[in-house]
């Protein structure tokens, strides 16, 4: 109620002057001129003078902070008038940051006072949609004001933003929701990952989560991937390394394909990561294992649908596979020879007497009938 009282002239004239008896604030001065007031000569506001002496710093720092509201959600204001407003504001604690903001909004509602005390004539439920962004990044800025004015030129740019700024920008947003990131703490950690991959791994990742199966064929049904990088984050401390390993692991699968298959002119192509997944569980107890693991693709087709299973080999299968033959090669169709020993022509010998025995005994049997 007290804060108009600063936009009156007479009473900035009367109680706020100077060494030499001039007024010392203006009009656009009004409340640095009411907290100069309030701090010399408290008296003259006896509701103000009543309250505790917490509560009129409090009122005392809020109209000293230089800090225009309607220049920081045009974005007007940079970070650096957060600053200040923490400055002030951090020796009352929630409490400061609280009424701040409630001075701001109780402002904005009667900004159209002098045309009608029917009701709030300017807060409408457009306004307050327009207002409420910056209100909340006010309320954070009392733990970091870059952070917070970052939050909101975000959230304020993306219900403007019609398009993606960048391929990499529509990959992140993919990205974050395979991560299943849905607030700023887990978006933070894919953000972070995302910017440590190299600048051509950032790019080829991007390329293959765009392809949309409509425009640029084919496009990545990834089955499995959200797992996979939930395992990564979960099985590691600190979740941006295990989330980067996983991120690496996504793009030597994409080149794989890119290297090993054949061409698709199919609309999707389903890539199962299922194996990957359960891999990554065990990522904390070894990045280095992770990252060298054999990749072995398996195709097949279901209908018109290829579908791609991006196996792990084992190292020993790997190795088996690797070692050469010990014997000489020999085409399929080629005639083997083998050369008998003794003993395998002893056993035939006695076999061929058996057999010319039995013939002869049963030849004698029938000249005898």
């Amino acid at each position: 109620a007290i804060h108009a009282l600063g936009k009156i002239k007479e009473f900035r004239d009367e109680f706020a002057r100077d060494e030499f008896g001039k007024p010392r604030f203006d009009a656009s001065m009004h409340d640095l001129g009411l907290a100069h007031i309030l701090q010399e000569r408290p008296q003259v506001v006896p509701s103000f003078h009543r309250l505790s002496l917490d509560y009129r710093a409090l009122i005392i720092d809020c109209l000293s902070v230089d800090f225009q509201f309607n220049q920081f959600l045009q974005a007007e204001a940079t970070p650096a008038n957060l600053v200040v407003m923490r400055e002030k504001l951090m020796r009352h604690g929630s409490d400061g940051f609280a009424f701040f903001c409630f001075r701001i909004f109780a402002q904005m509602c009667g900004k159209l006072g002098p045309k009608s005390l029917n009701c709030s004539l300017f807060m409408d439920e457009s306004q307050f949609q327009r207002f409420r962004p910056g209100l909340d990044a006010l309320q954070e800025t009392k733990h970091d004001p870059a952070a917070a004015y970052n939050s909101f030129l975000l959230l304020r740019g993306s219900k403007a933003m019609s398009r993606f700024a960048s391929p990499e920008h529509q990959g992140l947003a993919r990205l974050l929701c395979l991560c299943a990131a849905y607030d700023q703490n887990d978006g933070c950690n894919v953000c972070d990952a995302f910017d440590r991959l190299a600048p051509d791994e950032r790019r080829d990742l991007a390329q293959w989560l765009n392809n949309d199966g409509i425009s640029k064929k084919p496009g990545y049904v990834l089955c499995d991937a959200p797992s996979l990088l939930q395992n990564a984050m979960n099985a590691n401390t600190n979740k941006t390394v295990g989330l980067v390993a996983a991120l690496r692991m996504l793009i030597r699968v994409c080149r794989k394909l890119t290297s090993e298959q054949e061409e698709h002119t199919c609309s999707n192509v389903v890539v199962r990561l299922g194996e990957l997944a359960s891999l990554a569980k065990d990522i904390g107890q070894g990045q280095e294992a992770f990252a060298q693991a054999n990749l072995v693709l398996h195709s097949e087709t279901r209908g018109e649908t290829p579908v791609i299973t991006v196996c792990v080999a084992s190292t020993s299968a790997v190795h088996e596979s690797l070692r050469p033959a010990s014997g000489p090669l020999v085409s399929a169709d080629s005639t083997v020879q083998h050369h008998p020993s003794a003993r395998q022509l002893a056993l035939a010998t006695l076999i061929l007497l058996l057999l010319v025995l039995i013939t002869s005994s049963a030849t004698h049997s029938i000249l005898a009938r």
